[in-house]
Formats: structure tokens, C-alpha cells, sequence
């Protein structure tokens, strides 16, 4: 599986689950209060209509923060890229950037140009989740 997008979702996916399973068992325990999911229930809503209707609207500040962390960790990972990702072809842009790094050049144009293009899509993440991040 090395050189396949399979591995660095994989790996990424088991990276970042325990933190990811931490904070959303914080989150609930401490915000959403349980009246609520027994209100529903004498109501007559079932497990899934719980969650979907009560519990799942009330995530979306914690599911920001984990998109926003996860998202960033992942995107300037370098560690799993350099090991399982060696082909040109599935490089991620942080070992892609390092390439531009050699014994007897230093291609620092070219750099600065994938810097600001790495950094673009993340700010655009953070901008568009900075309500629910804050909150």
C-alpha cells in the first residue's frame, strides 16, 4: 500500500482518532445535557431522530475545532508523507516543498511560491469555521 492515497487516509484516520474520540466524549458530557435526549425519547423519537435532530446540531462547535486541528495537523504532515508516500505522484506538498532544498541549490522562489499556496487552503478553513471555533 505504500505510494497510495489508501495508506495516508488510513494512517491519518488512526492518527488523529483519539483525539478526535477524546474531544467529542468531552464535549458531550459536559454541554449536552441528557433532559434533553429523554425529552425527545417521551416524545416518541427514536435513537436515530435523537441524534440527528437534538444531539448532532449541538456538535457543530466541536466538530469545527476537530476539522479545523485535524485538518492543519494532516496538512503539514511530513513525518507519514516521507515514509509512505515516495512516488513523485502522490507526494504531499510539504515533501514536495522540501525537494526544492538541495546540496547545492537552494530554490527559494519556488518555495515561497508552494508556502503561499500551502497556506491558502487552510486559511480559507479556518475563515469559513472561525464562528463554530470560537463558539
Amino acid at each position: 500500500m505504500v505510494n497510495t492515497h489508501a495508506i495516508a487516509i488510513l494512517i491519518n484516520t488512526a492518527a488523529y482518532m483519539p483525539l478526535t474520540v477524546f474531544l467529542y466524549s468531552g464535549f458531550i458530557r459536559s454541554t449536552i445535557p441528557k433532559e434533553l435526549e429523554e425529552a425527545a425519547r417521551i416524545d416518541g423519537a427514536g435513537m436515530l431522530k435523537i441524534f440527528f435532530t437534538i444531539v448532532f446540531p449541538l456538535l457543530k462547535p466541536i466538530t469545527a475545532t476537530i476539522c479545523i486541528i485535524s485538518c492543519v495537523f494532516i496538512w503539514n504532515d511530513y513525518q507519514f508523507a516521507i515514509f509512505f508516500l515516495q512516488d513523485q505522484k502522490v507526494q504531499t506538498l510539504t515533501v514536495a516543498m522540501a525537494g526544492f532544498f538541495g546540496q547545492n541549490a537552494n530554490n527559494l522562489h519556488l518555495v515561497a511560491a508552494a508556502a503561499l499556496m500551502a497556506m491558502l487552503p487552510m486559511f480559507v478553513l479556518f475563515l469559513a469555521l472561525q464562528k463554530y471555533f470560537i463558539a
